[in-house]
């Protein structure tokens, strides 16, 4: 049910202790006699309705957070089918680009880097809950994480999901053969030396204890993960794992999946493959006949429609929503 309208604003943030600067962009419930606009962001993928920088509604004190993190070599806001229809719900949404492993900078090494993922998402949240104008209007205890591939696996980090430096390996250990771009990128992964990546960083705790649920998105690193940690994880979690195993083939890992988090809910998506999880793609634009981004799942906006209502019915039954004051 559409309770808002949807507004769109874009930001950049600067963590200088670490020296990043983070882009950033955020969904929210705004007035339905709004109008909206046709927001686009690529010709390669569909636009969305959204009205920019327009008020945030009135009525609710506050509104529960999402906290979104894109995959390897991807952007905030490929998440556009899933901000705008949670911000629809009364959901304020934000997600970062993650420097070092995006479609416009992304690096072999920073692939790896997951953990600086984690401390992103710690940032804006800590940006979001003490420095923005968005501050007093979140609702400080139903606070989520969702995220898809590398994302997935922040968001596990974030949930209290520890690694091990032993198990430590490549993500994507099966590499395509046909897809030229991606088979070069995939091998100079594999060529990483993992000796750089130091225990302490890959083993800490990235947990962050104001985040109350989180949602797993066909996420990778199964096999990095420390399994005296996983099945102890608290937090509330979801995973949506895709149903075939086309490229990028992170399917395999379902099953070490349910034995890494057997406290967990999974579901399975019908006819879902792991790019599903991004923007549904403009089939009016001839590149996405064949762009591989495009191919592999059979009706992307329908599979948004079901992921979306699996995440929106896990969340309200952990107690997630907003309410009229």
């Amino acid at each position: 049910m559409k309770s808002f309208h949807v507004g769109f604003q874009e930001f950049q943030l600067q963590d200088s202790v670490r020296g990043r600067e983070l882009d950033g962009v955020v969904w929210y419930p705004i007035d339905t006699h709004t109008k909206m606009d046709t927001i686009r962001t690529s010709p390669l993928f569909r636009s969305f309705s959204a009205k920019r920088n327009a008020p945030l509604a009135k009525g609710p004190k506050s509104f529960p957070l999402l906290l979104l993190s894109h995959g390897n070599a991807g952007l905030a806001i490929r998440f556009d089918w899933l901000g705008a229809s949670f911000a629809e719900k009364g959901w304020i949404v934000a997600a970062i680009d993650h420097p070092g492993n995006t479609a416009l900078d992304n690096t072999p090494e920073g692939i790896y880097r997951v953990w600086d993922r984690a401390y992103d998402i710690t940032f804006l949240l800590d940006e979001l809950l003490l420095r923005s104008k968005w501050a007093s209007h979140i609702n400080r205890n139903q606070i989520a994480v969702a995220g898809h591939s590398a994302g997935g696996t922040t968001a596990l980090l974030l949930a209290g999901a520890r690694m091990s430096k032993q198990l430590f390996s490549n993500p994507t250990p099966h590499c395509p053969k046909d897809i030229p771009y991606v088979t070069e990128e995939c091998e100079q992964v594999a060529q990483v030396d993992l000796h750089q990546f130091t225990k302490r960083e890959i083993e800490m705790s990235y947990r962050d204890a104001r985040i109350n649920a989180v949602i797993a998105l066909d996420p990778g690193f199964a096999k990095s993960f420390n399994p005296k940690t996983t099945n102890t994880v608290k937090t509330p979690l979801l995973f949506l794992l895709a149903d075939h195993l086309k490229w990028p083939n992170t399917g395999i890992f379902t099953e070490e999946f349910r034995k890494l988090f057997p406290q967990a809910n999974f579901s399975t998506p019908k006819n879902s493959v792991h790019i599903s999880f991004l923007s549904a793609c403009n089939e009016k634009n001839p590149r996405s006949h064949n762009a591989p981004i495009c191919i592999g799942d059979t009706d992307r906006p329908k599979l948004h429609q079901e992921i979306n209502q699996n995440i929106n019915t896990f969340l309200r039954r952990h107690g997630f929503g907003w309410h009229s004051e």
